[in-house]
């Protein structure tokens, strides 16, 4: 549309039918059918002209590159927010099994401690406060185990609010993973980078631009 501005201009008109009355000397006008002429006049007015100078044109269509790149920039950085968030949200999902098979291995672990613990206190080698105790612990560890049940379901379902599909099983992260040294090891080179690459700032520059 800018650019448009500097493209050739072309306009068509029409003319409006109009009616003009030549009379003879001594007619009537009443009688003008009679006596005299009518003539009827229309047609068409084509034009087309270019501009061979226009600055404000020019800076319109400056103007208008610096929104397309602006929202270019806003669009990456939209896509760079989404990878982010879905990467977030499939490691929170896997957290949170870690997280509840752990307590579920607590779990376990205090209730063969207190199986055991009960067994001593029937043969009477413990006080029942150490049976009491037990089962506190136990307990507790069930209903951490709970919470980790419904973490992990809240985990879910925030990464199919994201994704709009529900998945009951992830992929796990691999048991070992290479881990390799940035290049170029310089943190005000990733710095500089970032300053240059970064979508949001450079959204912000063409905006101002």
């Amino acid at each position: 549309i800018a650019a448009s501005q500097l493209l050739p201009q072309a306009s068509i008109q029409f003319y409006n039918e109009s009616q003009n009355a030549f009379l003879f000397p001594g007619t009537i006008p009443e009688d003008i059918s009679a006596t005299g002429q009518i003539s009827r006049t229309y047609g068409y007015i084509a034009s087309a002209t270019q501009n061979i100078i226009n600055f404000s044109a020019w800076s319109l269509i400056r103007e208008a590159r610096r929104l397309a790149e602006e929202a270019d920039a806003t669009f990456v950085a939209s896509e760079q927010d989404l990878i982010y968030r879905v990467a977030n949200a499939y490691f929170n999902v896997l957290s949170a099994e870690d997280t509840l098979s752990y307590t579920t291995a607590q779990k376990e672990a205090l209730a063969s401690q207190l199986n055991q613990v009960e067994q001593r206190f029937d043969v009477g080698l413990v006080a029942i406060t150490d049976v009491y105790d037990f089962q506190a612990q136990y307990d507790a560890q069930v209903s951490q185990e709970i919470a980790a049940i419904n973490s992990l379901a809240n985990a879910k379902e925030a990464l199919q609010v994201i994704t709009g599909m529900y998945v009951d099983e992830l992929a796990p992260l691999k048991p070992t993973i290479p881990l390799f040294k940035p290049e170029p090891l310089n943190m005000e080179a990733w710095v500089e980078q970032a300053e240059h690459d970064n979508p949001t700032l450079a959204a912000t520059r063409f905006a101002m631009q």
